[in-house]
């Protein structure tokens, strides 16, 4: 099967993550949690996939669909609180991928590490400041709370993305429905994993990376 998604959320989403699953990140727990988790999907159940959740998170950071988000063009001569001067005409954006990768933000930033944003929403529980998974837009560290530090992916503020929980579910579920009935790996497995394109200032899944998908047999652990 070759992976080359439109370039929509969920697809590119799902394909990010499918790369993911090929290395040793794979908690084989995700795959317990959504059996176990799992009887009727639901907006409930699916925000109590709490280690699918930071797995997802942890991979967007990482692979953020661009190097910058929030695009915007300069109209007037522009000061902002810290004397910075944006000049008419100019275009300005956030750098996503350097803040994702940033040593003040993340502990040991460049590493995968799929229970990243869990072991931060035990913590922040444990310290009774988190929301809880089943407020809003979930805890701090859910994939979908964007935070203008901590989490611009979705961008921020008024012009956020209002499909991000549909993205979310949708992603959820395909991949939860894969890692439970199918074997996944690359097709050239001793080139590890494909690292994407740049296009302008997209990053893209490779289109050229293959991975191979086998339908387990019934009963097959």
């Amino acid at each position: 099967m070759a992976v080359n998604p439109n370039h929509d959320v969920p697809s590119d989403m799902l394909s990010r993550t499918i790369k993911e699953t090929q290395g040793e990140a794979l908690d084989p727990e995700i795959q317990v949690e959504y059996q176990v988790g799992i009887d009727t999907i639901s907006k409930q159940s699916l925000m109590h996939l709490h280690k699918l959740d930071s797995f997802l998170r942890e991979s967007q950071r990482l692979h953020p669909n661009h190097v910058l988000v929030m695009s915007r063009y300069v109209g007037v001569d522009t000061t902002l609180s810290d004397g910075t001067v944006l000049p008419k005409g100019i275009s300005v954006a956030m750098p996503v991928y350097a803040i994702n990768r940033d040593p003040t933000i993340f502990e040991d930033p460049d590493r995968f590490d799929p229970e990243r944003f869990e072991r931060l929403r035990k913590q922040e529980d444990a310290e009774g400041s988190g929301a809880g998974w089943d407020s809003g837009s979930g805890t701090r560290w859910s994939l979908t709370h964007t935070d203008p530090v901590e989490n611009v992916n979705f961008g921020y503020g008024k012009h956020v993305c209002p499909g991000r929980f549909l993205a979310a579910s949708e992603v959820k579920i395909l991949i939860g429905r894969i890692l439970m009935e199918y074997d996944i790996r690359f097709k050239h497995e001793e080139a590890g994993r494909p690292e994407p394109v740049a296009v302008g200032a997209a990053l893209v899944p490779d289109p050229t990376a293959e991975v191979m998908l086998r339908k387990r047999k019934a009963g097959a652990a």
